[in-house]
């Protein structure tokens, strides 16, 4: 029994360092983009080089190895400071890393609590886990990029979108193909691609809706863009908890900064992250929200 329990640390911990790498890599990716978008570069090798060149310190340029690297704890270990030089370095690589190895982790977890209610199917279990990793990946990336510039990358909003189109596919992502509240068609696919389709464009409109009656203070064109993909990826069950939860969050927030003084009314505030959260928040928890009473009436009457 105990080497179940060490197992189980060991496999956890391995999925919060799988996150914390990948964050710190969407950290400098973001960072080197921005470097890049300033300079000039003459050809394709050393736009390449900067972007996707070895991890070295902001202050002394020395390249850093692999014990400088090991998420979070490196940062711990060395008190915050480059190996090398001495110099600080800025928290928020750490909490980066940290953000993403807890995200991974609570997933990994919850998934691991749902095993049994799946009849312990591991390729249900290794299907969501992937799947998810991918999906908070890309959201890390462009609520980071959105909280560092104020932008949102459309590249990204297509690829998101690209890749809903694919894992609709798979009736076992979110196990979603069983509820759905459009069933025209006698293709099973075309159902579940009409119930996505028909969940993203609802939302867009929603979104919208929000960014012209604001006059475009609301929220930002990108945001508007990035609901559609988000809400296509999750069906209209769960696209009602992610608005929900983005709208509660992101409101929450605007509270916060105005209260200490740090934003005016005027002033933009980055929408994508507590988009972020609530899609996160949708993906990972999607048993327990399906369960909430307002989604079985729901269902109840609308006979699916």
């Amino acid at each position: 029994m105990i080497e179940v329990y060490i197992l189980f640390f060991i496999s956890a911990l391995l999925v919060f360092m799988i996150g914390g790498s990948l964050a710190s890599f969407i950290a400098v990716l973001v960072y080197r983009e921005k470097e890049v978008s300033i300079n000039t570069f003459e050809n394709k090798k050393t736009f390449s080089k900067a972007i996707l060149g070895r991890s070295y310190c902001e202050t002394c340029k020395h390249k850093l190895g692999p014990f400088d690297l090991i998420p979070v704890l490196s940062y711990i270990y060395l008190n915050g400071r480059c190996r090398y030089c001495k110099n600080k370095i800025s928290v928020e690589y750490f909490f980066v890393e940290l953000v993403l190895g807890a995200i991974f982790t609570i997933d990994f977890l919850y998934s691991m609590y749902l095993l049994p209610q799946n009849g312990f199917n591991i390729s249900i279990f290794y299907i969501n886990l992937i799947l998810f990793f991918i999906f908070a990946s890309i959201i890390f990336y462009v609520s980071y990029y959105d909280i560092k510039n104020y932008l949102i990358s459309d590249t990204m909003v297509a690829l998101l979108s690209a890749l809903g189109l694919v894992t609709m596919f798979i009736p076992e992502f979110l196990q979603q193909s069983s509820n759905m509240l459009f069933s025209y068609f006698s293709n099973q696919y075309l159902n579940i691609f009409m119930y996505h389709l028909l969940s993203g464009i609802l939302t867009l409109i929603l979104f919208l809706a929000i960014y012209i009656l604001t006059n475009r203070k609301g929220i930002g064109l990108g945001d508007v863009y990035l609901s559609f993909p988000l809400s296509f990826i999750l069906g209209f069950d769960l696209s009602l908890v992610f608005v929900y939860i983005s709208f509660i969050s992101g409101g929450l927030y605007g509270l916060y900064v105005l209260l200490l003084r740090r934003k005016k009314l005027k002033d933009p505030i980055f929408f994508a992250p507590f988009m972020g959260i609530g899609f996160l928040s949708s993906l990972i928890f999607y048993s327990y929200f399906l369960s909430l009473p307002i989604f079985l009436i729901l269902h109840y009457y609308l006979g699916v």
